[in-house]
C-alpha cells in the first residue's frame, strides 16, 4: 500500500513540474519548441541501412562505420524504436523513468533503458536531468570517461551546447575509422521521436559533447592479421564455373563494376536477377587454396594494396595475375550452410560492407565473424544440355498474342519506349482490345534448330534472357538480335486439354514464368525452372485473327488425293501425284502458289505410247486385268488371264495360266499350260508354277504382317502429309551412296535419286512392297524406296519419313503427321500398317479422313 501511494504522489509532483515551467523537466530539449537546435539536422534521421550517398557533408561521404556489428565484441546496434514490453525501457522495476508516463520517450528515459540493455545489469547513472548526467558520473566514479568516442558510451551534451538549457544524452553506436560517430536516441530530432543514425563528424564529435561516459569495458585489440585454416580449403570444391550467392539477400551475388576486364575495378554485391549471372572460375592451387577469377576476362579476385595488406576494410578489387601475391588466393570453407572466403595473405573474410543488400555495395575483407555478410553460396555455372521440340502448329512469321493460364485477360507485354534502346521489361498486362497495341503482339520467327525468335512488334526487339543468366529469376527483357542461344525459345505443347504452351529458353532450360504466380498489371516476366504452375503455361492466338481455305488436289476422274487447310496468302503443298498404268503424270492443273479462296487442283496425265517390241515402257503399276484368249502372244505389256495354247517366246506382262498374279508389270518364269515363259522381273502374289516367288509372310517392323499381295497403286498423298521424299536410311544404310550394303541376299544402294536395294541375282524390286530385317518397305515403279503417306490398292500407309534408320519403313500404331494423330493397324494378317478410319482406338475417335476426332 505504501508503494503505491509513494507512486500516486511521485506522478502528481511529476505533474506539478511540468506545469510549473510549462516544459518537460526531464528531456533534452524543450518540447515547446526545439526547431533552433534542429537548424541544419533536417536530413540527419537517415535510414538505418546508412545510405552515406544522401549526404553533402564530405566527412559524411568518407564515414566507415568500422565497428558497426563486428567490433564489438558482444555488442549489438541499436537500429529500431524499444519495442513494448522491453522491460529495460517500459517497467519502472528496472527503469525509473517508466514510473512518469509523461517522461516515456525522453532522452534520460530511452538512455537509461540503452545502458541496462548494454550492460546486462542495472546501470549506476543519474535518474535526474540530462544535463546532470556527466557531472554524477564524475562524483560517483561508476564508469570510465573520456573525450573520445568509444562504443556503447553514453554522449553527454552540456546545458545549450547543441542541446537545450537541460543538457541532452544519447547513446554511440558506431564509431568511424576518422573518429565520427552514429548517435541512437529520443526527443531530439523530433519530439519523443527515436533517431537511430544522427551523424557527428570527428570536429563535432569533440566539441559538441561535453564528454563520454564509458559503460563497456575496452574491446581487445584484434590483430590486423591472423593465420589460415589449418586444412586449407574443403575438398568437396571442385574446380569450374561458377556463380557466388551472398547470404545477406536473395538475389545478391559477388559482382564487379565495369566489363569485368580491367585492372583495378571493384569488386561489390550486384542483383543478379535484374543484371544477369556474374560468373567466376575457381581454380584450386597446390597449396590447397583457389585463385577465384572472373570468367569474361580472367581477371583475379584481389585485396587492393598487395600481400601486406592487413586490417579491416581493406578493399576487394579484380587484378592481372601476379606470382607470389597471396592477397590473390583463397581458402574456401564452410561457414554454417555457405562458405567463407579466407584472404591467404591475412586470414580475414571476404565481408559484405555493413550487411546492406543495396546492388552495388562494397566487398572488402573483414576480420571474421557469424554474420550473413562473410557467407557466399557456390552454384555450379554449367550450361545444361537443353532437348526440347516446338510444337509444329505454331507459324513461322505469324504475329501472337500471348495469354496467361493465370488470367486470360493478361498478356505478355513489352515496355513501351520509342527510343528503340535494349533492355525495355517485359511484364504481364491488360489485354487491349479491340485497340490492341504492338507492344502486346508477337511475331514468331522459325529457325532451323526448331526453335522460336520472339519479336516484339513494337520495338522489333526479341524476348532474351539477361545477360544469358542460368538462373531462377533472372528478368526477361527485349533485346537487338545477338544470335546467341539466351534469345531463342521451344515453345513446347503442354500435356493439357486446355492447348496451352510452355516457353523454354534453349539456354538455360528454364521456362518462361510470371513472377510470385501475381496477376496484376505489371508483374514482372522472369525464368524459372519447369515445375508445371499455370505461371509457366501460356496460350498463343493469332492477331489478326487467320482466314482459312481448303485446298483439294484431286485425280482428272475426281477421286481426292489430299485435302489441306491453307491460309490465305499461303501456298499449298503438291502431294505426289497417284500412279496411272499407261499414263504418265505432267502436272497440276490450278494455281496453288497463293490461296485466296477455295481451290481444287487437278492432276494433269498424258497417255504413254504402246510399245509391242516385247519391253513394257513406262511406269506401270497394273491393278487390272486384261481377260480373254490369247494365242502366241508376241509382246503383251498388260496384265492378262488367259487360257495359253501357243509359246509366248517374250512376254513382259503378268501372264496367268491357270494361275493368278496381280500388279507388277512384271514377268513371271513358270509353265503356263505346257508353255515355258521367260521372267526377270519380280512376283507379287501367288502363282501356280512360279520358280521366283517371293513369299511375304510374316510380321512387319511396327507389328503388320501376312501376305502382301499387289502393287502399291500409287504414293499419293494425304491432307497435311509428306511428298514421297526417298532420302534417308534403314538400320544398314549409309548417308552416302552406297555400292554394296548387304543384309543376307539384299544390297542397299544410293544414287543421286534415292534408296534402293539390288538384289541377289541382279534385280531390284518395283512397284513393291518388299520385307527387309523384319519391316516394310514399298519400292516405286522405278525402284526408289518410298516415304511419306502411300496409297496402296485403296488403303493409305504411312512411310516413315524421320531420317535415320527408320527411314522408309511401315509405320503400325499411333503416329502424328503434320499435327493431327492418325492410328496405323498393327494387325498381323496382312492388314498391318493400313490406316484406321471411323472407328475408335484406346478411347480415341477417329474421323473419315482417318485423323483422331478432338
Amino acid at each position: 500500500m505504501n508503494k503505491r501511494i509513494n507512486k500516486i504522489i511521485a506522478i502528481l509532483l511529476s505533474i506539478a513540474i511540468v506545469f510549473a515551467n510549462q516544459t518537460v523537466a526531464y528531456g533534452g530539449i524543450e518540447q515547446q519548441d526545439n526547431e533552433e537546435f534542429l537548424e541544419g539536422y533536417e536530413n540527419l534521421n537517415i535510414d538505418e541501412d546508412l545510405d552515406i550517398s544522401k549526404f553533402a557533408t564530405p566527412s559524411i561521404a568518407s564515414f566507415r562505420m568500422a565497428s558497426l556489428l563486428n567490433t564489438g565484441v558482444g555488442f549489438t546496434r541499436r537500429t529500431t524504436a524499444p519495442e513494448y514490453g522491453n522491460v529495460y525501457y517500459y517497467n519502472g522495476a528496472y527503469n525509473p523513468f517508466a514510473y512518469n508516463q509523461a517522461l516515456i520517450g525522453e532522452c534520460t528515459w530511452y538512455v537509461w533503458g540503452r545502458a541496462y540493455e548494454i550492460l546486462g545489469q542495472r546501470p549506476n547513472i543519474s535518474r535526474g536531468q540530462a544535463k546532470d548526467f556527466y557531472t554524477y558520473n564524475l562524483n560517483s566514479g561508476a564508469y570510465p570517461y573520456g573525450n573520445e568516442p568509444k562504443l556503447g558510451a553514453i554522449a553527454c551534451f552540456a546545458p545549450n551546447n547543441h542541446a537545450y538549457w537541460t543538457g541532452h544524452v544519447a547513446i554511440v553506436e558506431a564509431v568511424g575509422g576518422d573518429g565520427s560517430v552514429i548517435l541512437s536516441e529520443y526527443n531530439f530530432v523530433s519530439v519523443h521521436a527515436f533517431s537511430a543514425n544522427r551523424y557527428l563528424n570527428p570536429t563535432e564529435a569533440r566539441t559538441w559533447v561535453q564528454g563520454y561516459i564509458y559503460l563497456r569495458p575496452d574491446d581487445p585489440v584484434i590483430p590486423d592479421h591472423i593465420p589460415g585454416p589449418v586444412g586449407g580449403s574443403d575438398d568437396d570444391i571442385a574446380d569450374g564455373d561458377y556463380t557466388i550467392r551472398s547470404d545477406v539477400a536473395e538475389g545478391r551475388s559477388l559482382g564487379w563494376e565495369g566489363d569485368g576486364n580491367t585492372n583495378g575495378q571493384n569488386v561489390c554485391l550486384k542483383d543478379y536477377f535484374t543484371y544477369g549471372d556474374y560468373v567466376w572460375t575457381l581454380e584450386r592451387q597446390s597449396d590447397d587454396s583457389f585463385i577465384v577469377k572472373t570468367k569474361q576476362g580472367g581477371k583475379l579476385l584481389d585485396i587492393l594494396g598487395g600481400p601486406y595488406s592487413y586490417g579491416n576494410e581493406k578493399n576487394a578489387i579484380m587484378w592481372d595475375y601476379v606470382q607470389g601475391n597471396d592477397n590473390q588466393r583463397w581458402y574456401i570453407v564452410r561457414n554454417g550452410s555457405g562458405y567463407r572466403f579466407i584472404a591467404k595473405h591475412s586470414g580475414y573474410s571476404l565481408d559484405v560492407r555493413n550487411g546492406d543488400t543495396t546492388d552495388g555495395n562494397n566487398i572488402y575483407q573483414y576480420y571474421p565473424n557469424e554474420s550473413t555478410a562473410q557467407r557466399f553460396y557456390l552454384e555450379k555455372h554449367d550450361f545444361p544440355n537443353v532437348e526440347e521440340t516446338s510444337a509444329n502448329d505454331l507459324k513461322d512469321n505469324a504475329t501472337y498474342i500471348i495469354r496467361s493460364k493465370l488470367d486470360v485477360s493478361k498478356v505478355i507485354t513489352s515496355e513501351s519506349d520509342s527510343s528503340g534502346a535494349n533492355g525495355k521489361n517485359i511484364y504481364l498486362y491488360d489485354y487491349n482490345s479491340p485497340n490492341l497495341p504492338s507492344t502486346q503482339i508477337w511475331k514468331l520467327e522459325k529457325q532451323s534448330d526448331g526453335t522460336f525468335l520472339i519479336k516484339n512488334t513494337y520495338n522489333n526487339k526479341y524476348m532474351d534472357v539477361v545477360w544469358y543468366s542460368l538462373s531462377n529469376r533472372a528478368n526477361i527483357y527485349s533485346w537487338e538480335r545477338h544470335y546467341n542461344p539466351s534469345e531463342s525459345w521451344y515453345i513446347v505443347k503442354n500435356n493439357d486439354t486446355e492447348g496451352t504452351y510452355r516457353i523454354v529458353n534453349k539456354n538455360s532450360g528454364k521456362v518462361v514464368d510470371i513472377t510470385g504466380g501475381q496477376t496484376a498489371n505489371g508483374t514482372n516476366v522472369q525464368q524459372y525452372i519447369w515445375h508445371e504452375h499455370p505461371a509457366q503455361m501460356f496460350f498463343f492466338e493469332r492477331v489478326p485473327a487467320t482466314i482459312e481455305y481448303t485446298v483439294t488436289f484431286k485425280t482428272d476422274d475426281n477421286n481426292i488425293i489430299s485435302t489441306q487447310i491453307v491460309e490465305e496468302g499461303n501456298p499449298a503443298f503438291a502431294p505426289q501425284a497417284p500412279y496411272r498404268e499407261g499414263y504418265e503424270f505432267v502436272d497440276w492443273e490450278g494455281d496453288y502458289s497463293n490461296i485466296l479462296s477455295d481451290t481444287v487442283i487437278i492432276a494433269k496425265y498424258n497417255k504413254l505410247p504402246e510399245n509391242n517390241n516385247g519391253t513394257n515402257t513406262g511406269n506401270n503399276n497394273n491393278n487390272a486385268p486384261n481377260i480373254g484368249s490369247s494365242s502366241n502372244n508376241t509382246a503383251n505389256s498388260g496384265n492378262n488371264v488367259v487360257n495359253n495354247t501357243g509359246t509366248n517366246p517374250s512376254n513382259s506382262g503378268n501372264n496367268t495360266g491357270g494361275n493368278l498374279n496381280i500388279g507388277n508389270g512384271n514377268n513371271i518364269v513358270g509353265t503356263n499350260a505346257g508353255n515355258t515363259n521367260s521372267n526377270t522381273g519380280n512376283n507379287i502374289g501367288n502363282t501356280a508354277t512360279d520358280t521366283t516367288k517371293k513369299s511375304k509372310g510374316g510380321s512387319s517392323s511396327g507389328g503388320g504382317g501376312g501376305s502382301r499381295s499387289g502393287g502399291g497403286g500409287g504414293g499419293g498423298s494425304r491432307s497435311g502429309g509428306s511428298s514421297g521424299s526417298r532420302s534417308g536410311g534403314s538400320a544398314a544404310k549409309t548417308s552416302q551412296n552406297s555400292t554394296s550394303i548387304h543384309q543376307g541376299s539384299v544390297s542397299w544402294q544410293r544414287d543421286n535419286k534415292g534408296w534402293w536395294i539390288k538384289n541377289s541375282d541382279g534385280s531390284y524390286p518395283r512397284n513393291e512392297w518388299k520385307l527387309v530385317n523384319n519391316s516394310w518397305y514399298f519400292f516405286d515403279s522405278q525402284g526408289y524406296m518410298f516415304t511419306g503417306w502411300l496409297n496402296s490398292n485403296g488403303s493409305w500407309y504411312y512411310m516413315n519419313t524421320d531420317e535415320g534408320s527408320n527411314n522408309g519403313k511401315m509405320v503400325t500404331g499411333w503416329r502424328a503427321v503434320s499435327g493431327k494423330w492418325y492410328y496405323l493397324s498393327t494387325a498381323t494378317d496382312g492388314s498391318g500398317g493400313k490406316m484406321l478410319l471411323n472407328t475408335t482406338i484406346d478411347g480415341y475417335r477417329l474421323g473419315a479422313d482417318g485423323a483422331w476426332v478432338k
